[in-house]
């Protein structure tokens, strides 16, 4: 694994980095975060040296030559989805407005009717529904995504040079 640290700023903090870490399947060894700038504590990097979860002092991670990261921007509600009730195949786009997070909710998803979108995005009225499961929506790669438009739009070309040619 990459050496890769972050800084850690307040308690609060401290307790998204160490989820951040767990998350992504590191042991982390039972530390709490708590370690922090806000406390003008040293250790305060927290993440992998050499293999090693660990807090860390800013010395150690310049003579590692270790990148700090960021902890991952929160997504907040409300957003754009993928949901479904039945199967993952049948999921839609929609707004997601909110997720609620009580115990024993089938249908914690609640989301702007696809017919009523515009009236949400301008403040109208509008009616809601709720679904039993949600997740991001694909990242796309602006990129690719440019790419495979100018492609086919030389296909369209190259078809439309045939057509012409054939009729020569």
């Amino acid at each position: 694994m990459k050496n890769q640290v972050i800084k850690n700023e307040t308690r609060e903090t401290g307790k998204k980095i160490i989820e951040y870490w767990k998350s992504r399947g590191i042991d982390t060894r039972g530390l709490k975060g708590i370690k922090c700038a806000e406390n003008n504590d040293i250790c305060i990097y927290y993440g992998i040296i050499n293999d090693c979860f660990n807090n860390y002092d800013v010395s150690v991670v310049k003579a590692n030559d270790v990148e700090i990261i960021e902890l991952p921007k929160e997504k907040t509600f409300p957003r754009e989805m993928l949901v479904w009730d039945g199967f993952e195949d049948d999921a839609i786009k929609a707004i997601v407005l909110c997720k609620l997070d009580f115990k024993n909710i089938i249908n914690p998803y609640i989301v702007v009717m696809d017919h009523h979108e515009e009236n949400y995005k301008n403040g109208d009225t509008f009616e809601w529904t709720y679904y039993k499961n949600a997740k991001e929506l694909p990242e796309v790669n602006e990129e690719k995504e440019e790419l495979l438009k100018k492609a086919d739009e030389l296909i369209q070309k190259a078809n439309e040079l045939k057509a012409a040619a054939e009729k020569l």
